[in-house]
C-alpha cells in the first residue's frame, strides 16, 4: 500500500496543529481568560488578524484531520474492517460540527456583531452572541466544538485499538490515539458539567494529538517504503 501522500498530510496537519498552540497561546495572553458572556463578546468585537488567523488554521487542521482518518481507514481495513469501520462512520459528523465552530466565526460572528448598534444592549441579541463564540466554555458553539472532538475519539479509539495489534510506529501511535479520544471525551464532560478545569481536556487532547501525529508521520512513510 502506497501511503506516502498520508505521511505528507500528517506532517502538514503537524505543523499547523504546532501552529495552533502558538496562536492559542498569542491569544490567550492578548484576550486574558474569558469566563464570562461579557469578555466572550468584547473577546470577538474587536478582531484582527491574529483572530481571523486562529481560525482559519482550525479549518485547515480539520480538512487536514478527515483525510488523514481517511487515511487510517485504509491503512487499517484489511487487518481490522470492522473498527476501521466504526471509526470511519464518525468521521463526517466530527468535520460538519468542525467546520460549523469554525466557520461561523468568522462569517457568522462578524455578520451578527454587524447588527449590534441597532440592537443597543438587548438582551436577547447579548444571549445569543455569547453563544456563538467558540472560545467561551459556555457558549453552545464551544459545546458543539467539543463535541465533535468527543465524536472524533471514538474514531481515534477504534483506529487506536487497531493500530495497537501492529508493530513500531504504528503501535505508538495508537496510545497516543486512544489517550487523545479519552481527553476529549472528559473534556466534554466537564463542559457539560461546568467545570472549567475538566473543561480543558479536549485542549489536552490535541497535544496528545500533535504526538500521535509524529509518530504517524513516520509510520505512513515507513509503510510507503517497504
Amino acid at each position: 500500500m502506497k501511503t506516502k501522500m498520508f505521511g505528507k498530510v500528517s506532517l502538514v496537519c503537524l505543523i499547523v496543529s504546532i501552529l495552533w498552540i502558538v496562536l492559542m497561546v498569542l491569544s490567550m495572553t492578548r484576550i486574558g481568560p474569558i469566563d464570562t458572556q461579557e469578555q466572550a463578546i468584547n473577546s470577538v468585537t474587536s478582531r484582527d488578524w491574529l483572530f481571523y488567523l486562529t481560525y482559519v488554521n482550525a479549518v485547515i487542521i480539520t480538512i487536514l484531520a478527515t483525510i488523514l482518518f481517511v487515511g487510517l481507514y485504509l491503512y487499517c481495513k484489511s487487518s481490522e474492517p470492522e473498527l476501521s469501520m466504526i471509526g470511519l462512520i464518525f468521521i463526517p459528523v466530527y468535520c460538519m460540527f468542525n467546520l460549523f465552530s469554525y466557520f461561523s466565526q468568522i462569517i457568522i460572528v462578524p455578520k451578527v456583531l454587524s447588527y449590534q448598534n441597532v440592537a443597543d444592549n438587548d438582551v436577547i441579541f447579548n444571549i445569543f452572541l455569547g453563544q456563538m463564540v467558540q472560545g467561551w466554555q459556555g457558549s453552545a458553539v464551544s459545546v458543539i466544538n467539543n463535541f465533535a472532538y468527543a465524536i472524533l475519539g471514538v474514531s481515534s479509539i477504534a483506529f487506536g485499538v487497531a493500530l495497537l495489534k501492529k508493530r513500531n510506529f504504528a503501535k505508538v501511535s495508537g496510545i497516543f490515539l486512544i489517550l487523545n479520544a479519552v481527553a476529549c471525551i472528559i473534556g466534554i464532560i466537564g463542559i457539560l458539567a461546568g467545570n472549567k478545569i475538566i473543561g480543558m481536556g479536549s485542549a489536552v487532547g490535541g497535544v496528545l494529538f500533535i504526538i500521535a501525529l509524529v509518530f504517524l508521520c513516520f509510520m505512513f512513510f515507513k509503510e510507503d517504503e517497504q
